[in-house]
């Protein structure tokens, strides 16, 4: 696999996409011949092409310019450029981050003192911009972001248990600048949780400070709209990265923009076969469009409070997976094994949003 981040075509019975997130692995799995009992209804109709526009949802990358882009330079960081045992502490410490317990200050010097270099290129680059495309076929490397991330949050702390709180204050703001660059011009789910475990850690060695007021009523809600906003962009682009493999599996010639590895493009040639093998087993239109209700749907769950029960955007399809003489059978598999519910996200988008309220 050419790409950390696993395409999303993913076009199998068992769909695992594993996120590393704030020294943890978070698992989204799903395992459905069809959707299980959501709230929304669709229909087996076949539909139109001219009937549907999804213009709305869909969403294209710009790049920017790599002198203002920190990626390349983060990107040539080796994933194993901290040793084991070194990690192992930093995980410990930073990636489950706690106020209740914090590192040895000896052992975290003699760490910062070991990767000094780590902490000139995060000084050099943290003011830039961070852009690596996924949607075009950027190699992102996300564990480097991963390692720096630890390093500047040992440093943070090092310096609040030296009593040092302006430079712990500056550092962490730095951490949270880290994490907003990344989310800023995420355009995969990966991208984007690994920015909010960046901002999450500056966020709470924030709290760690105890400085009161530090953020204005006004900027807390600005902070809070682009979390949901940045989200939404997400949404859009793996709306968009859907649609444009449905278009691919139509026609050879409707190449996505994200060249597909081997094993993706034999699941699409699977795919394909099976719609040409039965010409009323795959309509396209009909298969964007309960991929696009069920986006509209999870956009429109970003807008609730946190807390609230989010509407269920599965779509539930009455129709039996073993009868492949099906209308539409493929596209109906196909968005019941590759769909799966996107509320996790949210749940870490209201955690860095309770800890910028409380600041």
């Amino acid at each position: 696999m050419k790409n950390s981040q696993k395409g999303f075509i993913m076009l199998l019975p068992i769909i695992i996409v594993v996120v590393v997130v704030g020294g943890g692995i978070y698992l989204f799995s799903q395992n459905r011949p069809f959707a299980g009992t959501p709230k929304t209804q669709v229909s087996g109709t076949t539909q139109t092409s001219l009937s549907f526009n999804d213009s709305d949802l869909r969403i294209l990358a710009t790049r920017i310019s790599d002198s203002v882009n920190s990626a390349p330079v983060f990107n040539t960081i080796k994933s194993d450029v901290i040793t084991k045992t070194d990690q192992t502490f930093l995980v410990k410490y930073l990636g489950r981050y706690s106020s209740n317990s914090l590192p040895p200050i000896e052992e975290s010097q003699k760490i910062l003192a070991t990767y000094s270099n780590l902490l000139d290129i995060f000084d050099t680059n943290v003011k830039k911009q961070y852009q690596c495309l996924f949607t075009l076929g950027d190699v992102c490397s996300l564990q480097s972001i991963r390692n720096i991330q630890n390093i500047i949050g040992l440093r943070a702390v090092t310096f609040f248990q030296q009593n040092k709180s302006s430079e712990a204050q500056s550092t962490a703001y730095d951490i949270v600048s880290l994490g907003r660059s990344i989310t800023t011009n995420a355009d995969s789910a990966n991208t984007l949780l690994v920015g909010w475990s960046v901002q999450n850690l500056g966020y709470d060695i924030l709290t760690t400070i105890k400085q009161k007021g530090i953020i204005s009523v006004n900027d807390k809600l600005a902070l809070i709209a682009n979390l949901r906003k940045e989200q939404k962009k997400v949404l859009q682009y793996m709306y968009t990265g859907t649609a444009d493999e449905i278009d691919y599996i139509t026609s050879p010639n409707n190449k996505p923009s994200r060249q597909l590895d081997h094993d993706e493009e034999d699941l699409v040639n699977t795919y394909r076969k099976g719609a040409s093998a039965n010409p009323t087993a795959w309509n396209p239109t009909e298969t964007k469009k309960f991929f696009y209700s069920s986006y509209k749907i999870a956009l429109s769950n970003v807008d609730l409070a946190c807390g609230s029960t989010p509407v269920d955007s599965m779509l539930n399809f009455d129709f039996d997976p073993q009868n492949q003489q099906t209308e539409n059978y493929v596209g109906k598999m196909l968005y019941a094994t590759t769909y799966a519910s996107l509320d996790t996200m949210s749940q870490k988008r209201c955690v860095i949003e309770n800890l910028i309220q409380n600041l």
